[in-house]
């Protein structure tokens, strides 16, 4: 929250702007509605004109809610505990991902699902558009992730399990030109990927501080990563 002013007198016309704020997906551990358990926290999902959002339920229930008041409409039920919820940066399509392993497409006019990756028998752990809105990253609790094209669920490259000095992936980030992905866990080495091959091109780690947070900076693809000791340090490409 920065910059942050009182609420208006009229709601009329209020969108998350007004505040300064933006909602994102809420990372693994966050503490919210009195439970700190992954499985059965909140998953939200922001358009980008601030005034709605998406949720995804332990129960498998997506709604859409509409700001300031809040009111809510069920979307779909899934079945099983959605574990990650993305939003397309062009607002037309929503990808959500569940504790039973599969992968949902929803386009959002309708709101009709218009594409499904088969379970893998194993939890959704990440899901991420690209800026162009035409491939999702999704990762899996059994090490599996891959980088998808949206028109038709093909992988332009998938790894099926954990390499060497790798963790389950639950925070992915694209670069602004779509050419780079950082990957991390929680507690372990942010990996930096090449987009179209899936090859690592370099790792940042703290052996004795992990890291809690890595993101692209600016417009050059520099990276931002902060240690769990509160170290700030930045990488410039």
């Amino acid at each position: 929250i920065k910059n942050f002013k009182p609420l208006p007198s009229s709601y009329e016309n209020f969108s998350i702007q007004d505040l300064n704020m933006s909602l994102s997906l809420i990372p693994p551990g966050s503490f919210i509605q009195g439970s700190p358990n992954r499985s059965s926290m909140q998953k939200l999902a922001s358009f980008s004109n601030g005034k709605s959002f998406i949720s995804g339920s332990h129960t498998g229930n997506l709604k859409n809610h509409e700001l300031p008041v809040f009111e809510s409409r069920q979307l779909a039920d899934l079945n099983s505990s959605i574990t990650c919820l993305s939003i397309s940066p062009n607002g037309e399509y929503c990808i959500s991902g569940t504790k039973e392993g599969s992968v949902h497409l929803f386009e959002l006019r309708e709101f009709k699902r218009v594409g499904r990756q088969k379970n893998q028998d194993s939890p959704v752990t990440a899901l991420k558009f690209n800026f162009q809105g035409t491939q999702f990253f999704s990762s899996w609790l059994s090490g599996k992730k891959g980088l998808y094209r949206l028109k038709d669920f093909t992988p332009i490259w998938e790894t099926a399990s954990l390499e060497q000095n790798e963790s389950v992936v639950d925070r992915v980030e694209f670069s602004k030109d779509d050419s780079l992905l950082l990957l991390s866990g929680e507690s372990s080495a942010t990996h930096m990927i090449d987009a179209k091959s899936g090859k690592q091109l370099l790792e940042f780690n703290n052996q004795e501080y992990p890291l809690i947070f890595s993101g692209f900076v600016g417009e050059e693809n520099s990276i931002a990563n902060i240690s769990r000791n509160g170290f700030l340090s930045f990488y410039e490409k």
